[in-house]
Formats: structure tokens, C-alpha cells, sequence
């Protein structure tokens, strides 16, 4: 909100989860900004989604997406990305449906994916895993104990000892399930 930045607006970095940028994208348009990344972008893999157009209505000179999986179902996934990164470069969105995302023949043919590869290949940074493993630091994991608050404790012993009892009893009536 507005009130929050009293002394400038716009502030010079916003970091803004999806939801928010979907309930302000008016507000957030009231200023162009410099740069507009989004951060596990998957999330705006659906073209038609509200959030995604929310995304692509954004006022920036420049936008980058970064995600871990920018393709998981079909091509259109992949169109909403980069066109979110490169308005346009694929085309329309419903030319590119009619070769990638519904092929008149069932599938998509060898030489389109190829030129797809070609065409976004200056607009796509893509990485293996094994590529980055050595840049990768050690796993660490932490094992945390907060122990309960006395009605914590309470509340939680109450559940068990009532999911025990519903247990015991469907074991009485029905038996073990043998697997």
C-alpha cells in the first residue's frame, strides 16, 4: 500500500509475491518500473490465467523470468514464459497453439520444435542440473525441536487419543486390511 512508502514512490525495489502483484497491478502501473523479474515463474505458465496476464500487464522496460521448470505439460507453458520475457516473439498465441499446442496432425512436427529451438534460443538460458552440480554447495539440513506450549500439548494428545480410538475401532468391526 501506497501509505507504506510516505517519503518516495515508487521505492527502488519491490519484492512482491503473485498474489499481491495480481490485487495492485493497477496500483503497481501507476509508475513504470526499470525491471520486472519473476522469481519461480512457473507459476505463470498458464497463458490465460489472471496472474499471468497481470504479469505481462506490468509496465517495465524489461522483464526476466527465472524458473527451475519452465515446461512441464505442453508448449503453451513454454509460450507464456517467454512471451512474459519477449512480448511477441513467438507470435500470437493462438498461431503458436495451432503448430505447438494443438498440431492439426496429433503431434508436433520434428522441424517445429527445431525451429522453436533456434528462434528462442538467443531468449533462453536453460542449464542442466549436471551442469551446475559443482557449483552447488553441500545439502545442509537442520532438525529443529520446539517443543509445545501446555495447551499445545494438550490439544494435540486429545487429537491422538481420538484418532486412536476411531482407529481401534474400524480395526474391531472391519479387521486388518491385509497388503
Amino acid at each position: 500500500n501506497k501509505h507504506l512508502y510516505e517519503k518516495e514512490w515508487p521505492p527502488g525495489l519491490v519484492i512482491i509475491t503473485y498474489g499481491r502483484l495480481l490485487d495492485n497491478v493497477e496500483f503497481l502501473n501507476q509508475h513504470p518500473w526499470d525491471m520486472a523479474i519473476f522469481d519461480e515463474a512457473q507459476n505463470l505458465k498458464n497463458y490465460k490465467s489472471e496472474t499471468a496476464a497481470a504479469a505481462r500487464d506490468l509496465k517495465s522496460s524489461f522483464k526476466l523470468c527465472v524458473t527451475g521448470t519452465p515446461m512441464e505439460n505442453h508448449y503453451g507453458e513454454y509460450f507464456s514464459l517467454v512471451d512474459l520475457a519477449v512480448p511477441g516473439a513467438l507470435g500470437s498465441y493462438e498461431d503458436f497453439a495451432a503448430t505447438y499446442v494443438r498440431p492439426k496432425l496429433g503431434k508436433v512436427a520434428g522441424e517445429d520444435i527445431e525451429f522453436l529451438k533456434l528462434k528462442t534460443r538467443p531468449l533462453v538460458l536453460r542449464r542442466m542440473k549436471k551442469e551446475l552440480l559443482n557449483e552447488l554447495p553441500e545439502k545442509m539440513e537442520s532438525t529443529i525441536v520446539i517443543p509445545f506450549e501446555m495447551n499445545q500439548a494438550q490439544i494435540y494428545r486429545d487429537i491422538a487419543i481420538s484418532w486412536n480410538a476411531r482407529v481401534a475401532n474400524i480395526i474391531s468391526k472391519q479387521g486388518e486390511t491385509k497388503g
